[in-house]
């Protein structure tokens, strides 16, 4: 079982990235994912460690792997899914942050559902370390939620539009996201792809902790002190 090595748990491949098996990371860029970045952006904050080790996988990939006699089945629906990846993943692994997507009327069955399954984690490993986040509606929120990473990704004049108070009850940030993308489109010649890419790591790395649980504060705020709880190199 790794001790020291962090598994991270997104609902797609674009929250966790393309984690190749044999070579990890790629040139010309790396498609890390949101959540590694965010993890990054949170851990440079907290004590200035940029570097970790890590392992990654899809809830659905986890699912998809684990003998239907073995999966509990307590709780149901999207709960009963990330319990099912939760669980396995400690299998190999004590330090697990996973982050799932949540509608805002979801949001109070899924937080007592994962007090639930951190609950059982704590029942098979007692030195287990786990952090479970809900991204309200999607974590494209998190990003929008900041004029700095805004700024960042589309520059300044997206910087200093004004959004909505209540930012997580914004229907489909993802939406938004691709919008103000394609009002900032790639230099001539670049590769489209590659942009998008550079433009959502430009919102992480400018993202400010502190602005966005003070904007979001019924999902980033509890997920960014739990990973402040939890990650090793955070805790004082």
């Amino acid at each position: 079982m790794s001790s020291g090595r962090l598994f991270l748990l997104g609902e797609g491949e674009g929250d966790i990235g393309r984690v190749d098996p044999v070579m990890k990371r790629g040139a010309p860029c790396d498609f890390e994912g949101d959540l590694p970045r965010l993890v990054r952006r949170i851990s440079e904050h907290a004590s200035g460690r940029t570097r970790f080790g890590y392992d990654a996988d899809t809830v659905q990939g986890i699912n998809a792997r684990i003998p239907l006699a073995g999966r509990p089945t307590r709780i149901g629906g999207k709960s009963k899914q990330l319990r099912n990846a939760v669980l396995a993943a400690l299998q190999t692994h004590t330090l697990i942050v996973a982050l799932i997507d949540a509608c805002t009327e979801e949001v109070p069955d899924l937080q007592r559902d994962i007090q639930d399954i951190l609950a059982q984690c704590r029942e098979r490993a007692a030195d287990a370390r786990v952090a479970i986040g809900l991204a309200i509606q999607e974590i494209e929120i998190w990003m929008l939620a900041d004029p700095e990473s805004r700024t960042a990704a589309f520059g300044t004049a997206d910087g200093e539009r004004q959004l909505p108070v209540d930012l997580e009850r914004v229907h489909d940030p993802k939406m938004h996201w691709r919008e103000r993308e394609g009002q900032a489109p790639p230099p001539a010649g670049a590769a489209a792809e590659l942009h998008r890419d550079a433009q959502r790591l430009a919102a992480w790395q400018a993202l400010r902790p502190d602005v966005v649980a003070r904007l979001c504060p019924r999902g980033f705020a509890p997920f960014v002190q739990s990973l402040v709880d939890t990650l090793p190199w955070t805790r004082s």
